[in-house]
């Protein structure tokens, strides 16, 4: 399947170590090139090309179904330069200096844009506009025995509000692996919580 799409932004920043990790090689990128071209499961991982038909990135992530036309590549240098340093079996210092924690959660920050979105849809309570949007939990996470799901809402970790994907992954990491109880809306559902045991990444 091919698919068409304008290039919106060449250094979007949505990176998350749960994105990361459940869906993407860790290249150790904090850019991504966002299109508004449809990445399905079925075409996550194939490459972004241009009009040449060089490839400049690697499909990634798509959001919400596709359905803002939101979906995010890996830029084709960074694919290069990890390719690179694994073969010569070198590891990201980032990736050994300390230990962290997961959920096992696939997450964007909760945009205005987004928000508005799911204003118009009814799947978001109209108090809220901030927040980590899940569109997806990782098979036999700790997210996903504890049922969170797509379109969930995340709005706090224990007492720490969260309002971009950096906050909830610095109170998860504060947690120290300790069981977090996370506060969240879900469409037709509303505001709901349940507790999470973190994993080691």
């Amino acid at each position: 399947t091919v698919t068409a799409g304008i290039v919106i932004n060449t250094a979007r920043s949505i990176s998350d170590n749960d994105i990361l990790r459940h869906q993407a090689p860790k290249v150790g990128t904090s850019k991504y090139v966002q299109t508004d071209a449809a990445i399905n499961p079925g075409s996550s991982g194939g490459p972004l090309v241009n009009l040449a038909g060089e490839v400049i990135a690697v499909n990634t992530i798509g959001v919400l179904g596709n359905a803002s036309g939101m979906a995010f590549s890996i830029p084709v240098s960074e694919v290069k330069r990890f390719l690179k340093e694994f073969s010569e079996g070198q590891q990201h210092s980032s990736s050994i200096s300390k230990v962290t924690y997961s959920l096992g959660l696939r997450i964007i920050t909760l945009t205005p844009g987004m928000a508005n979105f799911l204003h118009q849809q009814g799947k978001l309570d109209p108090s809220l506009s901030s927040g980590v949007f899940v569109f997806d939990s990782a098979k036999n996470s700790p997210a996903y025995h504890a049922n969170l799901d797509k379109g969930d809402v995340i709005i706090a970790i224990d007492n720490h509000e969260v309002h971009t994907k950096d906050d909830l992954s610095r109170a998860v990491q504060q947690s120290g692996g300790n069981p977090v109880r996370v506060t969240f809306f879900r469409p037709d559902r509303g505001f709901l919580f349940t507790n999470i045991t973190p994993e080691k990444s």
